[in-house]
């Protein structure tokens, strides 16, 4: 009627009120039931009448029609009457709520679960019966994703004998026999469940366990815990097991001191994740097991790998450095003495004396410490101090500053260069020149963008009471160029001290702090801007992670649609094809499957080659893990982008992992970039570092793709895995069988007794890195090689 021009509308209305409530229905109705009592066999077959229906409904409501003065009115009726049907509907599920039937108030709560009152109004749901029958259906649909009370409430509703039926997982198969009270089939399951599970499975099980460990079945659930955690090998196999509990569970003393001397570094990484996990700290105790087993002081090596922020730690970690920087002078005393004596020099003592105090350095800052950090820049001094040759001083000093450790005293570094004839102004030009020309800049309202870019990448923080100052400055004098700089060295620190549009304006003015720098700058300090900043900064944060990407492919040669790996192919002779070049296994194959004579061969039975390419597979796993900082952050985002703009969709699945394993894009999924790099700009360093699942999944993904005629696995990690290469021996093999290759890649201080398990297992190669600048370049070589 509304739809109708405005000066025919009062005509609609009439027409409209006399579909809907006809003048005279009784007599239309009885002219109908006489035609058909006329002729009760040749009736044609009629309709419902939708107006009929309607009035139905409406004499059903007990409408007093005369009392509606427009159809407004009307649906204002209609819409207290749905109220009414989803109040009844909330009445029914109150009833089986607080029914005195055990039955009806599990039943009641799995309603509750599925969408309450309000769900079963939906479906128009009226009786407990059909209630039931509901929730059967669902239980049903949601076999192998149950939870514990889940099954605990179904078997109460009755529901039991048809789960038992149904489900596969152990875990659930307990918690129905449980909840069945089917003890003699239950004990017997356990005992399998004991034999042949994993520690995960042991631990879902007892977490499927729980809601009946107060009733019947409690000296069972007691018994299968205490075999469970007694079965326990190691703190990894522990926390596995609380990962399929979700409970926390102190692990014995015993425990920790066997996991200590047998393996402290796998150790330390369960600690880590059961810290993460649950909030509880096992890493201290741990580590005062494993230095209670030595007898004398562990080398400072063995110490670096053991980092734990406990005093124990700090005070043995600079004990063992002192031992070392002792042991050190001794040898150079030595030979010194060998020289003095008329003994030839060794030529590479120079390089051999840099690169042993860079290593000490880099194992302590790899730590993650504070006080492995602060011993690092005591490192720095403690070197220079030893530097005999004026030639090797300014080297030396570069090369710790490229590495950004610096020095804890910068006076003493300046009296050691001025002993070998250094002027002092060089040294402060490497060590505080940068900030302090930055801060000039400033206060001097500098507004030239390559002044300031030509000192960020060299300045690693600022003070807080010196940003805070140069923060304001800039936004007296409206510097964008020198804000920019700053929140190019500090993003959130700087943001925090300016208005957000000010920031917003300032961040990678005239690209100044953009690129790599940017992303950085996002990853490290997003958590701590405003709603509103933290959405502009991703804005450009997703341009620079596209740009980057980008600019390795365009970097890149050709493209891998027809894809990766040369084939030796042939077809069909044609017109100017050189009979020299025929393929004769392809043209003999082709006659003999024909049967044709000699004498009956034509041109259309010759074949030539043709070099083609085949498809390659190729599945990348980036560890993510709590170890990763900004910088590596961003270059793991950059790969993938990378490598999603490379390589044709069915050739790549790539997924990220630590505790938990997070799926990109699989090789037969689709993935809108714009979607891919949201999800990565939000990636957190998170969690120890699982990959058992990692490689299931990868496992998974290379079964959909039999087509691929050369398969390879790229794992980016420091192979510090939760698991040791015996428990990972099983999936290795699996990916071997399906003739997958491996490309590994390790930055830092990593595990080599677990990644030549994998090299050996699957054959390819480790690629030990620096650090990751160099990741995006390694993947575009493994695709230009991967033949």
């Amino acid at each position: 009627m509304l739809n109708t021009p405005y000066e025919d509308q009062p005509v609609a209305f009439e027409v409209a009120r006399e579909v809907l409530f006809p003048a005279d229905t009784k007599t239309a109705e009885a002219d109908a039931a006489a035609a058909a009592v006329a002729s009760p066999k040749t009736a044609p077959a009629t309709a419902p009448d939708a107006a009929r229906s309607i009035l139905d409904d409406l004499a059903g409501l007990n409408i007093d029609l005369d009392s509606l003065d427009d159809l407004t009115a009307l649906d204002s009726l209609l819409e207290k009457a749905e109220d009414a049907q989803l109040f009844h509907s909330f009445d029914l599920q109150e009833q089986m709520l607080k029914s005195a039937n055990e039955r009806e108030q599990a039943e009641g709560r799995l309603v509750d679960r599925y969408g309450g009152g309000k769900e079963l109004g939906a479906r128009g749901i009226r009786t407990v019966e059909e209630a039931m029958e509901f929730v059967k259906e669902l239980l049903r649909g949601r076999v192998n994703s149950l939870d514990p009370d889940e099954i605990a409430d179904a078997c109460r509703a009755g529901q039991g004998t048809m789960l038992g039926k149904e489900v596969i997982q152990p875990w659930e198969l307990a918690g129905v026999l449980a909840g069945t009270k089917d003890f003699k089939r239950l004990q017997e399951h356990l005992k399998d469940v004991l034999a042949n599970g994993s520690a995960v499975d042991l631990g879902r099980t007892l977490r499927f366990l729980e809601p009946h460990a107060g009733a019947v079945t409690g000296s069972e659930y007691e018994q299968f815990r205490n075999a469970g955690l007694g079965r326990v090998r190691d703190l990894s196999e522990h926390a596995e097991l609380l990962d399929g509990l979700r409970k926390w569970i102190t692990p014995a003393d015993e425990l920790l001191k066997r996991a200590a001397s047998e393996n402290p570094v796998r150790a330390l990484e369960a600690a880590r994740w059961l810290l993460d996990r649950f909030g509880e700290n096992l890493q201290p105790r741990i580590f005062d097991h494993w230095a209670d087993s030595h007898s004398t002081m562990p080398l400072l090596s063995e110490l670096t790998k053991l980092a734990v922020n406990c005093p124990r730690w700090e005070s043995m970690t600079s004990a063992a450095y002192k031992d070392w920087v002792a042991e050190h002078d001794a040898e150079q005393k030595a030979a010194q003495k060998s020289v003095a004596a008329g003994n030839q020099p060794d030529p590479n003592a120079a390089a051999h004396f840099q690169q042993q105090w860079l290593d000490v350095a880099e194992q302590l800052v790899g730590t993650k410490l504070d006080a492995g950090k602060d011993l690092a820049r005591r490192v720095v001094v403690d070197c220079l101090e030893r530097v005999t040759e004026a030639t090797q001083f300014l080297p030396m000093l570069d090369a710790f500053l490229e590495r950004l450790i610096f020095p804890s005293d910068v006076p003493a570094v300046i009296a050691a260069g001025k002993k070998l004839g250094i002027d002092e102004r060089l040294i402060y030009e490497r060590l505080g020149q940068p900030l302090e020309q930055l801060a000039q800049n400033v206060r001097d309202n500098v507004n030239d963008p390559d002044r300031y870019k030509r000192l960020i990448d060299k300045i690693r923080n600022i003070p807080i009471e010196l940003l805070r100052e140069l923060c304001a400055k800039a936004f007296g004098d409206k510097n964008l160029c020198g804000m920019a700089a700053l929140m190019a060295v500090d993003m959130a620190g700087a943001a925090a001290l300016v208005p957000d549009p000010f920031a917003a304006d300032a961040c990678g003015h005239k690209g100044i702090g953009g690129g790599m720098n940017l992303l950085k700058q996002w990853f490290e300090g997003r958590g701590r801007l405003t709603d509103t900043l933290r959405a502009h900064v991703k804005e450009l944060a997703r341009h620079a992670l596209t740009e980057l990407a980008f600019d390795w492919i365009a970097g890149g040669t050709g493209n891998t649609e027809g894809g990766m790996v040369p084939q030796n192919r042939s077809r069909p002779y044609r017109a100017g094809d050189e009979l020299d070049q025929l393929d004769l296994e392809a043209t003999l194959d082709s006659i003999i499957s024909q049967g044709k004579q000699l004498d009956h061969i034509t041109e259309e039975d010759l074949f030539v080659p043709v070099q083609s390419k085949g498809q390659a597979a190729m599945l990348v796993l980036l560890d993510i893990s709590g170890s990763m900082g900004g910088r590596e952050l961003a270059n793991c985002a950059i790969s993938v982008v990378m490598l999603l703009g490379r390589m044709a969709p069915e050739e790549i699945a790539i997924a990220l992992f630590e505790s938990d394993t997070h799926v990109i894009k699989g090789f037969v999924q689709e993935r809108d970039l714009d979607e891919v790099t949201d999800r990565l700009l939000e990636l957190a360093a998170t969690g120890g570092t699982r990959v058992d699942a990692a490689l299931r999944w990868a496992y998974e993904q290379f079964d959909e793709v039999p087509e691929a005629e050369f398969r390879v696995l790229f794992l980016l990690s420091d192979f510090e895995f939760f698991e040791s290469p015996r428990d990972l021996e099983a999936l290795t093999l699996s990916l071997a069988a399906q003739n997958v290759r491996f490309l590994g890649a390790a930055h830092g201080r990593y595990s080599k007794k677990t990644a030549d398990h994998f090299q050996t297992t699957l054959g390819g190669q480790i690629v030990n890195l620096r650090n990751l600048d160099a990741v995006p370049g390694l993947l575009m070589d493994a695709i230009r090689n991967v033949n």
